[in-house]
C-alpha cells in the first residue's frame, strides 16, 4: 500500500507511527 492513501492517522497511530519511522530511517 502507499503510506497515507489509505490508512488513516487517526484509526491506526501505531502503523502510522511505524511508517514514519521506515520512511525516515
Amino acid at each position: 500500500y502507499a503510506p497515507g492513501e489509505t490508512i488513516s492517522p487517526l484509526a491506526f497511530p501505531d502503523v502510522a507511527l511505524n511508517v514514519d519511522e521506515v520512511l525516515g530511517k
